[in-house]
Parts: C-alpha cells; sequence; structure tokens
C-alpha cells in the first residue's frame, strides 16, 4: 500500500489522503522508477531509468534488448508484469512500451 500521487507527482487529496495497492501500486511504482533518471538521488545514485542505455539499444534497432531491460527492471521492483512489448516510433522518434500486468495495462513513451 502506499500514497497516491498524480502524474504531477503531487499527493492526491479527497477529504483525506489516497492509497493505492494491488496493480494501481505496482504501475504508480512503475511510473516513478521510469521518470526518474538513473543517477538523480543523491542517496540512491543507482535507482532510476537509465535513458543513456536505453538510447543505445534504440539506436541500434535493439527491441529485444529494450524489453529484457524492461523486464529486469519488472524483477528488481518486485512487479507482477506478464510481459512487455516496446515499439518504435518512427515519426515522432521515440519509443512506445506496453507494460502487461494481470487485468490491467500501461503504456508510456519515451523521447530518443
Amino acid at each position: 500500500m502506499d500514497l497516491k500521487i498524480d502524474g504531477n507527482f503531487d499527493l492526491v487529496f479527497g477529504s483525506d489522503l489516497h492509497l493505492v495497492d494491488g496493480v494501481a501500486e505496482q504501475k504508480q511504482k512503475l511510473a516513478i522508477f521510469l521518470k526518474t533518471i538513473k543517477g538523480s538521488l543523491l542517496y540512491a545514485p543507482n535507482y532510476g531509468f537509465d535513458y543513456s542505455l536505453c538510447l543505445r539499444a534504440c539506436k541500434l534497432n535493439r527491441l529485444d534488448f529494450i524489453k529484457s531491460y524492461f523486464l529486469s527492471i519488472a524483477q528488481e521492483l518486485k512487479l507482477d508484469l506478464i510481459n512487455v512489448k516496446a515499439t518504435l516510433i518512427e515519426k515522432e522518434g521515440g519509443i512506445r512500451v506496453f507494460f502487461y500486468f494481470i487485468g490491467d495495462n500501461m503504456s508510456m513513451d519515451f523521447a530518443i
């Protein structure tokens, strides 16, 4: 169980703080990890998404490596992911990654 945050990392309030658990908590944990640049936290320099590694893999068109990298992130964060699918977005010059959880999914776009 965790405190619920919105897309701007602000706490969500109603009459009280909102909590998330289950798949919603796992999706929130993954989103926070992916929006944190590796090395940006002084107290946890190894926490966060390694954009340079992903960029190199995208330039080499290694979608299999990208999928493996995201699956290893899920394992590190102890997420219940079923599958990960990565596709290149040629028009926008980026990559779209679909994360499949049990009963839900999440997609995220990364600019290259």
